[in-house]
């Protein structure tokens, strides 16, 4: 399957809020203002996956100052909570139809891309729904936390980081 990665645009949203319905069984999805939020404190670090017009997948980053605390799920972002060397990965999702034909690397791959170039220490993210597995793939470690910081995640949640490595350009 061929796809397209390429920054998310306005007219993206209702695809993109379908494609979370599907996604998050276990924890319910966020309301569109919180998805949105991420995007808009940081549309350089928001991309969407599609075949021809069809949005196969999506993932929402914005960089984050605190290095061991993630931010609340179900809470918009504002920008003046955004800025340092961290950048967060608040959400990655592929449609069902998607699943299995490279579109969550292909995602990452941008997102590591972007964290490379604008120089950044580290991603971040909170893994959800049993999805350590794939961010291990990845070269993400399970991270110690502050307690109470994965509450909004949901059981089994698991703090993950990568470092960004600046003599290379690739994950």
């Amino acid at each position: 399957m061929s796809v397209r990665v390429h920054p998310l645009q306005v007219d993206h949203w209702p695809q993109v809020l379908a494609v979370q319905d599907t996604a998050y069984a276990e924890l319910g999805p966020e309301p569109a203002d919180v998805m949105r939020s991420k995007w808009q404190v940081s549309p350089d670090t928001c991309f969407v996956a599609q075949k021809a017009d069809e949005l196969l997948g999506y993932i929402l980053t914005h960089p984050w100052p605190l290095p061991d605390i993630p931010p609340p799920l179900y809470q918009p972002t504002r920008i003046e909570q955004t800025g340092g060397s961290t950048l967060f990965i608040h959400d990655l999702a592929v449609a069902p139809r998607a699943r299995g034909y490279g579109v969550a690397h292909a995602l990452f791959s941008q997102i590591y891309q972007v964290a490379h170039d604008n120089n950044m220490h580290c991603l971040m993210l909170v893994a959800v729904q049993g999805a350590s597995g794939f961010w291990l793939r990845q070269g993400f470690t399970c991270c110690p936390h502050h307690a109470g910081a994965l509450d909004s995640y949901g059981e089994g949640a698991c703090l993950m980081k990568k470092y960004v490595k600046q003599t290379r350009s690739g994950p």
